[in-house]
C-alpha cells in the first residue's frame, strides 16, 4: 500500500481542486429552546427568533437554491426521573411546503415529545437543561 502525503493540493490551472460527490452542510446551529443561543459553533445563521412554546426560527445568512433541502435535528432533554418518550426537532410544516414555513432564506423548527398516551405535543422541552441542533444540507443559492 502506498502513502501520499501533502500539504496542498491544487488543480493543473493552480487554484483550488473542486471536489465531487461531496456534500458538506451548509447550515448549523445549537441552541436551547427558549430560543437562547448556546456557547456552541453555528453555520449560516443571521438569527434566532422564539416565535412561541416550541417554535423557533432560523434565518439564514445564505440562501438555499430551493424549498427541497435536507433538514436533520435532535433534541436532548434531561428529565428529573425517565419518562419514556421521545423528544422530536421537526420543520414546522405540511407535506406540500405550501405554508411558508419552510423557505429558501428560513426555516421554523418545532420541539415536540410523544410517548405512550401522548403524541406530538409540542413545548419549550429544551429551555432549561435541553440542547436543540439542527443541519441542513443541500445547495446554496
Amino acid at each position: 500500500m502506498s502513502t501520499i502525503k501533502v500539504d496542498t493540493v491544487q488543480s493543473t490551472g493552480g487554484g483550488a481542486v473542486t471536489l465531487t460527490k461531496q456534500e458538506a452542510a451548509k447550515i448549523l446551529i445549537s441552541y436551547k429552546g427558549d430560543g437562547s443561543a448556546l456557547d456552541a459553533e453555528s453555520f449560516n445563521i443571521t438569527s434566532l427568533t422564539d416565535n412561541a412554546n416550541g417554535d423557533d426560527s432560523v434565518a439564514h445568512t445564505s440562501n438555499m437554491n430551493t424549498v427541497n433541502y435536507i433538514f436533520a435535528g435532535s433534541h436532548f432533554y434531561t428529565l428529573g426521573s425517565a419518562g419514556g418518550g421521545t423528544y422530536t426537532l421537526n420543520t414546522k410544516e405540511d407535506t406540500t411546503r405550501s405554508n411558508g414555513y419552510r423557505s429558501t432564506s428560513s426555516q421554523r423548527l418545532q420541539h415536540a415529545y410523544t410517548n405512550a398516551s401522548s403524541h406530538f405535543v409540542i413545548g419549550d422541552y429544551g429551555s432549561t437543561s435541553g440542547e436543540c441542533t439542527a443541519v441542513c444540507f443541500g445547495d446554496l443559492a
